[in-house]
This record gives structure tokens, sequence and C-alpha cells, in this order.
């Protein structure tokens, strides 16, 4: 393998072994479930990813304020074509002008939350922006399935249907609306939004990893990456140990992204001394390992002390 591709792979290994040992180090269980991570971010990356063939299509406004007021809707996807035709699961049910609510992993999406957003900011936004309800929808992105939403919404009347896994169409307000639980939704066909949770299995980080080198799409996925490593930094170890082969491939999106220096610093010294140790464990010549880490031979030589 040549030198510069050495320093990567162990760079990123030994990064995300740092962030582990920094959890066991606090007192957290690798397994536990992970505080709080604002999810927001990786959610808006996630939603652009899954569009990724018609982001020449969409416009995609982050965090669109509704009025002097501090009423902000999480995003908004407007058609800049309204005759083109989204086929992706996700946007099929797509008009010109799409609300988008966002739930974290650990939020509910409740029957206030509902009307805050179905009534209260769909209401605002068509007449602020003068759109008719025809000409909208509004979209509920969740972790976990709303039941207690559903049963109040069917006893107003509603129907829910559930038009693939984890895609859900209610009827019954004056414009389209969808709630998508991630989590039912199909790996294949859903991968980046599927991705956003803190219990990410082994086949999941290998498939978005991969999925991300195929799309090409590093600038969009940075947000996304940094919500998935943090929630699951344990798994992401674990992919790496498994193979050189998808040990580089997680090491490109790194370098793709433009965040491995910033990933490196956080470690700084500590990060340095993990990699060059390893290193020294393979057998290889301190020469080489101070290229790698920047810093001076003699540093390098003295940790075998």
């Amino acid at each position: 393998m040549p030198k510069n591709q050495w320093c990567f792979l162990l760079k990123i290994i030994n990064f995300v072994k740092m962030k582990v040992q920094n959890k066991m180090e606090r007192g957290v269980p690798v397994t536990e479930k992970q505080g709080k991570i604002f999810w927001h971010s990786g959610n808006f990356s996630a939603l652009q990813l899954e569009l990724l063939l018609y982001l020449g299509y969409l416009k995609f406004i982050d965090e669109k304020q509704l009025s002097k007021e501090p009423l902000i809707m999480d995003a908004l996807v407007i058609k800049k074509d309204p005759d083109v035709v989204i086929e992706k699961n996700i946007g099929r049910i797509f008009k010109e002008h799409n609300l988008i609510e966002f739930k974290s992993e650990k939020d509910y999406l409740s029957v206030s939350d509902y009307k805050k957003v179905a009534n209260g900011y769909a209401g605002i936004y068509a007449s602020f922006e003068d759109v008719d309800y025809s000409d909208m929808t509004v979209t509920f992105i969740v972790n976990k399935k709303p039941v207690k939403l559903f049963k109040e919404l069917v006893g107003r009347g509603f129907s829910i249907k559930e038009v693939e896994s984890g895609i859900y169409y209610l009827e019954g307000e004056h414009y389209p609306v969808q709630i998508i639980e991630i989590k039912k939704l199909d790996a294949d066909a859903n991968i980046f939004l599927r991705s956003l949770r803190s219990d990410v299995t082994r086949e999941e980080a290998e498939k978005l990893v991969s999925e991300l080198i195929k799309h090409n799409a590093w600038d969009l996925a940075s947000p996304l990456l940094n919500n998935v490593t943090e929630a699951n930094a344990d798994i992401f170890e674990e992919v790496m140990d498994m193979s050189n082969e998808v040990a580089e491939r997680f090491k490109e999106v790194l370098r793709k992204k433009g965040t491995l220096d910033d990933l490196i610093e956080e470690g700084e010294l500590k990060g340095k001394e993990k990699t060059a140790l390893n290193m020294l464990g393979k057998g290889v010549e301190p020469d080489f390992i101070a290229d790698c880490v920047e810093m001076p031979v003699e540093w390098v030589k003295s940790l075998r002390v």
C-alpha cells in the first residue's frame, strides 16, 4: 500500500477508536444510545441525498423563516419546474411547495406537533407566500411511528394508508400529508434517511459508505456523516476493522468530504500518539511514522521507551 494511504488508513482507524475510548473514559458504554445529538443538519443532508437525481429541479431551503416572529420550519423543498415528476418514493407526493418537518431520534411526533406544522406553519406559509393549498404538501420525517397521532386523526375522520414500508399518506387535510418512519424504510432505496439513528447495523454502515462513494456527493454528505459517526462510533470501528476494503472506503469518504484534518485535530497529540504507537507495533520504521504524523523522529522514538 502506498505511504500516503497507510497514513490515512491508520489515522482514520485510530480516530474512531479514540472516540470509542473517550466514551469509555467518561464511563459511557459504547453500546449505550447517544445523548444529545443535533440531528437537524443530518436530516437536511439525507433529504437532499435521497433526492439526488432531482437536485437540478428542486430548491432546498434549510430552516425557512415564516415571519418576523421566531417561526421557522425545518426545511422547504420547491420545485423549480412544477411539471417535473418525482419518481423517488419519498418525493412522489411532492407538488410545487413542500414543507418538511424533522423529528430527531428521541423525539415523538405528538398531536400538538402535528397541528403546529400541518395547521399552523402550512397556513402561514400559504398566506405569506400567496400559495394555493392545492400546490402544497407537508412531510414529517420521524424515527418512531406516531401511534397516538394516528389514532387521533382516524377519530377525526382522516384516512391513513401505508403506501410502502415506512411511508404513510394522510387524507383529510387541505393538502397531501405524508409521514415517513425512517427505520421502516427499505435500506436499498433509502439508506441515507434510514441511517439517521444511533443503532445502525454493521451492514447499514457499510452500505452507507458504499452509496456515498458511488454518488460522489461529499458536500451534501458531510453533515450526515458527522451525525451518524458520532452516534455509532463503535459500529464504524467494527466496520473498519473487518477488512482493508471497507476501511479504504471510509478513508475515501472522509478525505473527499474535507474534514479529515478537523477530525484528527480533535484528538491532537493523543491521536498522533495512538497512530504512531499503532504503526510501531506493526514494525514500521520511525522515519516513515514521523512523516505520517508530522512529528519529529525523536518524538516517535521516545514512544518506544
